[in-house]
């Protein structure tokens, strides 16, 4: 049986891929960020052909390589084209060779939200600089039958990990220190558990095409902080967040306001229903308060 390869498997996705999948079915690298099981690479100057003998034997690869941070990539653009464009586009090159289907993880970001609950077939136009990065990859992509783009909006899971928006949000409000809600940038955010779920359905039914792996609902920042303030113990319950606007924040660039996205065409392919926000944020409140109890 062939195996999986996850391309940029430090990440807090290719993270969560490696554990579902395990050795036996993946085979997953890292960068700077070693970790049990992985595989050193650097797309820079390695090719796939450096990662095993016969690099045929992966029927997949998930590519999650890249310089993910969004404001990183307009104030240092040569290093960011050169990990997200050309890097990518390099292996998108070896995938070609070995015969490898990619399955390439884009962004909510290639829409310039002035409508929301964007549909596949809708005409993307970024304005950041890093969803035009993804953008360049997509068209790479465009009209093949052997390749897959999965569209992802922010993720967030139930993890404390002091990474996702509800762990930094527990981390805030237990140090005392003030919260900062966007009331207009409106995503689709998706517990990372679903989309571990996704991209496996994709690869092992072997899809093509763009799918938007997305979470069931459009909400602003502030929504989905209102629905984890509900969910708080009675004295962080009345702390409430300082209400902002997204391009009132500072960044180098005018960020898409309304970037949600329709996961209808996902669920007709693979039958996967994310999970509700209020379910993850149980879950993530249920995980945190044990912690404290338990310290």
């Amino acid at each position: 049986m062939k195996k999986f390869l996850i391309i940029g498997g430090s990440g807090y996705i290719g993270r969560h891929l490696f554990d579902h999948l395990g050795p036996d079915r993946a085979v997953a690298t890292w960068y700077s960020k070693p970790f049990p099981g992985g595989v050193r690479f650097d797309p820079a100057v390695m090719g796939l052909q450096d990662l095993a003998p016969d690099p045929g034997q992966f029927s997949h690869a998930f590519i999650l390589h890249g310089m993910t941070r969004v404001n990183d990539c307009v104030q240092d653009p040569a290093t960011s084209e050169r990990v997200n464009v050309r890097e990518i586009l390099a292996l998108l090159d070896g995938c070609t060779t070995y015969s490898i289907k990619p399955i390439f993880t884009s962004s909510d970001l290639v829409f310039d939200g002035h409508r929301g609950l964007y549909t596949e077939i809708d005409p993307p136009n970024p304005l950041v600089r890093y969803g035009q990065q993804k953008r360049i990859i997509e068209n790479r992509l465009a009209d093949s039958e052997k390749t897959c783009v999965v569209r992802l909006p922010k993720v967030y899971s139930t993890a404390h990990d002091g990474v996702s928006l509800f762990s930094v949000w527990w981390e805030a409000l237990t140090s005392g220190k003030p919260i900062r809600c966007a009331h207009d940038r409106i995503f689709s955010p998706i517990d990372v558990t679903d989309v571990v779920a996704g991209l496996t359905a994709i690869a092992t039914r072997d899809l093509a095409g763009i799918f938007h792996l997305c979470g069931p609902r459009a909400l602003s920042i502030m929504d989905l902080y209102k629905i984890f303030q509900r969910r708080l113990p009675t004295d962080l319950r009345a702390i409430d967040p300082q209400p902002c606007r997204i391009n009132g924040l500072g960044f180098p660039e005018t960020w898409p306001l309304d970037i949600s996205m329709d996961p209808s065409h996902i669920h007709r392919a693979t039958g996967l229903r994310p999970r509700d926000p209020e379910a993850v944020a149980d879950d993530f409140l249920a995980n945190a308060l044990t912690l404290n109890t338990s310290s």
